[in-house]
């Protein structure tokens, strides 16, 4: 029995490609500070929550990249998942569609 995955060798990233990687990172670190400071300058209320939340999708945003960053340093693929027919377009409807009178 043979098991065929679609997978490739992993390799570490170039000393070129991990400079981008850095200077992406250093943008993207730099952001999140400035959203901070944002935040910072409202003592609370909706828009100091509004400010917030952005400081902390800045910092996802870093975090990915990390992530992004080590995994080619030191060659760990980052792997996705993908649907197998290309997309979604001839994906099946996951249930029965309910009517307006058929909803409750």
């Amino acid at each position: 029995m043979t098991y065929p995955v679609g997978i490739r060798p992993a390799s570490v990233a170039t000393e070129s490609e991990l400079d981008a990687l850095l200077a992406e990172l250093k943008q993207a670190e730099d952001h999140a500070t400035q959203s901070r400071k944002e935040a910072a300058k409202y003592s609370g209320g909706l828009i100091q929550g509004l400010a917030l939340m952005k400081a902390e999708t800045d910092d996802m945003s870093v975090a990915q990249l990390r992530l992004k960053f080590y995994s080619a340093k030191h060659g760990f693929p980052i792997l996705s998942i993908s649907p197998r027919d290309g997309g979604e377009k001839n994906a099946a409807p996951l249930g029965k569609v309910a009517g307006d009178k058929e909803g409750l």
